[in-house]
């Protein structure tokens, strides 16, 4: 087969390339000739894939991939032979390029041969083929679009969905999987029975119309919904049933059971597993201050109008003092620590509180002569003790 694939290599590139044959005299001959050797060549390579073919599964196959892709680029270049804009000035345009499209017609028809088998997916689409299989898809799209917003309710998704599409059908480089990925979209779309957005957003789901367009559209709506639900508890219980409602669609698939999640269904429930763990996150610190608060109440806890560092020093100028034993310096620390509370520690450490009553930083100390001078002016406005010492 190489051999032959050399002699279609030659004859393509060299042969009827438009600058041989622009001013060139044809005669019927020529024609009769090239339609001949095209014939011939594409018979002769066509035998060696069918052989090819027939081994499936084998380590002989693999070596077919770049003689598939040899014809994929002599496709390309015909059909860009065919429509070359030199023609125009040609005697005979039409009879030329209609035997461009012969040589097109017959090379694609080479690879059509492996058109059920995984190497014909993974090739792009040839330019000669593409026109006719964009159109094809587009139709299809025209009327799946027609009869989708002809059903009740908000039709943002419908168009979404349309707009994808189109997307991907004009995409440049569409390969033959992606052909096959937008059909089977199209036909499980047109059997479903699709009543409102709920069950057009299932179908999708279903076939794994896997694309962020889609995946953002459902992300947003359940952040919008989860807004609508004051209480933390309600959104944990919608997260969930969203959760169940994806497991539900894939169990109850239009292509059967599967034994694993499609990927749009993984993303999405990845996505609404996150936001559960985050909402139960807030729940536990929500009920985790309702305790605090319970406990609060429950003992004979009193408030402090000083910060801890404050609080420590006040207590250490005390020991310091004789106002307050040194004896048992913990217990006496741990006593404070159990019976009061500041505005920003609703518990306070036994141990950080004995620890900032050393470690004193110097604004907490000026802090602490600023309140002292101002309890020794209320006793002296209150008491009349300014002339005294």
């Amino acid at each position: 087969m190489v051999k032959e694939l050399l002699q279609l290599n030659d004859f393509i590139t060299e042969s009827i390339k438009p600058e041989r044959l622009l001013n060139a005299e044809l005669t019927g001959s020529d024609f009769n000739r090239w339609s001949q050797f095209i014939t011939r060549t594409t018979d002769l390579i066509g035998c060696h894939l069918r052989d090819f073919r027939n081994v499936v599964g084998t380590n002989k196959v693999r070596k077919i991939s770049p003689h598939l892709h040899q014809l994929l680029y002599l496709i390309n270049l015909s059909n860009s032979y065919r429509t070359s804009a030199v023609w125009k000035e040609h005697p005979d345009p039409a009879r030329i390029r209609a035997f461009y499209r012969f040589t097109s017609e017959r090379i694609e028809g080479l690879l059509a041969l492996f058109r059920n088998h995984k190497l014909f997916a993974e090739l792009p689409v040839s330019d000669f083929a593409a026109g006719e299989v964009k159109i094809e898809l587009k139709v299809f799209l025209r009327k799946l679009t027609g009869s989708l917003l002809e059903k009740p309710g908000d039709n943002g998704l419908v168009k979404l969905v349309a707009d994808v599409l189109m997307r991907r059908i004009r995409k440049k480089g569409l390969t033959w999987s992606e052909v096959n990925r937008l059909q089977n979209t199209f036909y499980f779309l047109q059997q479903a029975e699709i009543g409102d957005e709920a069950d057009l957003q299932a179908v999708l789901i279903d076939v794994d119309f896997n694309f962020p367009e889609f995946f953002l559209y459902c992300v947003h709506n359940w952040r919008s919904s989860l807004v609508e639900f004051s209480d933390l508890r309600n959104q944990v219980e919608y997260l969930v049933r969203e959760k169940h409602r994806i497991r539900e669609i894939c169990l109850g698939s239009l292509h059967g059971k599967r034994l694993k999640l499609n990927s749009i269904a993984a993303d999405l429930l990845g996505y609404l597993g996150e936001q559960q763990e985050f909402v139960e996150e807030l729940l536990g610190l929500q009920r985790a201050a309702l305790q605090d608060e319970a406990l609060t109440k429950s003992r004979e806890r009193f408030p402090v109008g000083f910060s801890v560092p404050l609080l420590g020093l006040f207590i250490r100028l005390q020991i310091e003092r004789g106002i307050l034993p040194k004896d048992n310096i913990g217990q006496l620390f741990a006593f404070f620590a159990a019976h009061f509370y500041t505005a920003n520690a609703l518990f306070i450490s036994a141990d950080n509180l004995q620890k900032k009553s050393t470690d004193v930083e110097f604004s907490t100390a000026q802090k602490m002569k600023a309140q002292l001078i101002g309890m020794l002016n209320w006793l002296n406005s209150n008491f009349n003790l300014s002339n005294y010492s």
